[in-house]
């Protein structure tokens, strides 16, 4: 008797966890695109740390292809390895990861820019979703536009005296070497408010999602950038990958 309560026991326990098992399933499957995303989003922001790796690249324009590796701490901040044709530098700065390497701050610009959100039913799988991201072209410009701020924010802080030749060079030189700076400075200074003035963009992105455990797996980006340059239109092509790498 005793043995045939225990297997009614288990036979129960089995089927609760069958029905529980099929009820986690039909909920994930009927998840919309939507929610995959926002789930996703938090999924990311709720790990204690990660890792993650990635490169960018322009076409269009004069930048070398950037290769990069972030770690992320929740208590002790944020490394970034950068590695522009070979020569690799640590960018740890007190505002943290420039926004064009932060996958995080991506995430969230676009959440918030209730962006459309559709999944791409031929790409995905029972284990994982891809989900296509289009922001609309107003806000997808307000996002290049904070990240290229950013960018100048960075340039414009820095001076000459943080160049490796600075120490380097006797008074006077060092008098010519801050005088062209400051020169330079100002001419890109315009060329960067004409084309912040400018500035159009069409952005899509492809997320693909863990549906058991909720995180990103993996972030691509491709933008078509629009803008004047000293007078003349010009047109960049951006793309930007990342790879997550989740503890759990």
């Amino acid at each position: 008797m005793e043995w045939k309560r225990a297997g009614t026991v288990a036979a129960g326990t089995g089927a609760i966890l069958a029905i529980t098992l099929g009820g986690c399933a039909a909920m994930q499957a009927d998840r919309t695109p939507e929610e995959l995303f926002s789930l996703a989003v938090s999924g990311l922001a709720a790990q204690d740390s990660y890792s993650f790796s990635g490169f960018s690249t322009s076409a269009g324009s004069s930048a070398a292809k950037t290769q990069f590796k972030g770690e992320v701490q929740r208590h002790e901040g944020v490394r970034l390895l950068e590695s522009r044709e070979g020569e690799a530098d640590m960018l740890e700065t007190e505002g943290g990861i420039p926004a064009g390497y932060n996958p995080a701050w991506l995430l969230g610009r676009l959440l918030d820019s209730k962006a459309a959100v559709a999944l791409d039913a031929a790409n995905s799988e029972a284990g994982r979703a891809v989900l296509i991201i289009r922001p609309n072209p107003a806000e997808a410009g307000k996002i290049w536009r904070s990240r290229l701020q950013d960018q100048w924010s960075r340039i414009e802080s820095s001076s000459p005296e943080d160049s490796e030749v600075w120490g380097r060079l006797d008074g006077s030189r060092q008098a010519e070497l801050k005088r062209e700076w400051n020169r330079e400075l100002m001419r890109s200074a315009g060329q960067w408010q004409e084309m912040m003035d400018s500035l159009s963009a069409d952005s899509s992105y492809t997320l693909v999602v863990d549906r058991g455990k909720l995180v990103p797996l993996k972030l691509a980006e491709n933008a078509d950038l629009h803008y004047r340059l000293d007078g003349n239109k010009a047109d960049e092509q951006r793309k930007t990958e990342f790879l997550f790498q989740l503890n759990h």
